[in-house]
């Protein structure tokens, strides 16, 4: 159990230090990716605080073409609760 609230703990500090507006975005997206190349969820098997809290810090995300949409954190692999696009959600 330990082991589960530290890596929960990772993925919180990870959101909030490395996807929320700072530079080097690029770099924890590739990070990201690869992390969740192997898995569904950041840790165990189900939604966990972790999964949500990245996908919010990315939600608000601006790209140069815009605000990263919610089809574009499928593509990426960040979004972890859906895995095709939502009709209207943007």
């Amino acid at each position: 159990m330990l082991d589960w609230c530290l890596q929960v703990d990772h993925w919180l500090e990870f959101s909030a230090r490395r996807l929320c507006g700072q530079p080097g975005l690029a770099v924890a997206l590739g990070e990201l990716d690869k992390a969740l190349s192997l898995r569904t969820f950041l840790v165990g098997h189900t939604v966990t605080l972790a999964d949500l809290s990245v996908w919010a810090a990315l939600k608000g995300q601006y790209h140069p073409q815009g605000v990263i949409s919610f089809s574009v954190c499928c593509v990426i692999g960040v979004n972890v609760i859906f895995k095709e696009p939502l009709e209207g959600i943007s």
